[in-house]
């Protein structure tokens, strides 16, 4: 996958999994639910530790940098306007969703280069 398909495939990533949260948990934020963050961490989870393993870290990174654009055109598409009126802090706490997917996938990366014999 070329790079602008891959940030593209990461943004439409993040907003399905911040709707993921969304739906599974009735609340639009998912720091406002277990089950909401829960489900926007599987999901972006599962794509970033795929993305690491099998495309490698170029791909990883392109892959999170447009899963934290999705998460959060989301919710100031979505919400209503106090949504938008906390989007610069909403920026800020939405990279928190990307951190342990950017980590496992950091991971599988890693990984699956040692397993196949080329150093990380």
């Amino acid at each position: 996958m070329r790079g602008g398909a891959l940030l593209l495939a990461g943004i439409l990533l993040g907003v399905v999994a911040y709707g993921a949260g969304h739906a599974f948990s009735g609340r639009l934020e998912p720091f406002d639910s277990g089950t909401g963050l829960l489900a926007t961490q599987v999901v972006l989870g599962c794509a970033a530790v795929l993305a690491g393993w099998r495309a490698g870290g170029r791909a990883l990174a392109l892959l999170l940098l447009g899963s934290y654009i999705g998460v959060n055109v989301y919710p100031y598409v979505v919400g209503g306007s106090e949504s938008r009126a906390w989007a610069a802090l909403g920026a800020l706490t939405s990279m928190t969703l990307v951190a342990l997917p950017a980590l496992l996938g950091a991971l599988a990366f890693v990984i699956g280069r040692a397993g196949r014999g080329a150093a990380p």
